[in-house]
């Protein structure tokens, strides 16, 4: 709603959107995927032989605030406010239609690749283009008059 406020029926289709495009579970592996490097991250602190008993509670500490910060039930309303502000009921339940169905569930399949693909593909682009953006540039600066103060 304008106001900000969402009915529990607005909240419901957020939340079901939010289940078929499997965002409810891909907060486990991004969770996994944090403690895993601030683990790797310490260990780069080069803890003695014999001194991991110390950092092991430290370390336990550390995944608890991650695993308390990064839960689904801790994420969930803030994921619900961003569907909710950014589509109408209508628009999520249309949403979740799709998805239900073969093309939609086919689209949740291939997102994440065709994502990585579109960025590689732009990438690319990018780098096919920059000689000849040097090129342009370089072109400019010997067609700018010389700066007197040099």
């Amino acid at each position: 709603a304008a106001d900000g406020t969402t009915s529990d029926e607005h909240e419901a289709a957020a939340l079901e959107v939010l289940s078929l495009i499997g965002i409810d579970e891909g907060v486990q592996p991004m969770m996994a995927r944090m403690r895993d490097t601030t683990v790797a991250q310490i260990a780069a602190l080069d803890v003695a032989e014999g001194e991991e008993q110390i950092a092991a509670p430290y370390l336990d500490r550390i995944a608890g605030i991650i695993e308390d910060t990064l839960s689904w039930e801790r994420l969930r309303a803030d994921f619900v406010a961003a569907y909710t502000e950014k589509f109408s009921e209508d628009e999520l339940r249309t949403l979740a239609t799709f998805f239900r169905s073969p093309v939609g569930a086919k689209y949740l399949e291939n997102v994440t690749e065709l994502n990585r693909l579109a960025m590689e593909i732009v990438r690319e682009k990018a780098l096919a283009a920059a000689p000849e953006i040097r090129v342009i540039t370089e072109e400019l600066q010997a067609a700018l008059p010389a700066d007197p103060a040099t």
